[in-house]
């Protein structure tokens, strides 16, 4: 998965230091990342 802009302090997504703010992200690519897990295939829809 791809951001579709670069992280930064001014859009809340890292501290001032540049760290990420891993909450700050989780929250606002939250259906992005449920849908990538939705397309993994699981041992049961392998059977």
């Amino acid at each position: 998965m791809v951001a579709d802009a670069p992280f930064s302090a001014a859009d809340g997504l890292l501290t001032a230091n540049g760290r990420p703010r891993r909450e700050a992200i989780l929250e606002r690519y939250a259906d992005a990342i449920a849908r990538r897990y939705e397309t993994y295939p699981t041992d049961e829809t392998l059977a």
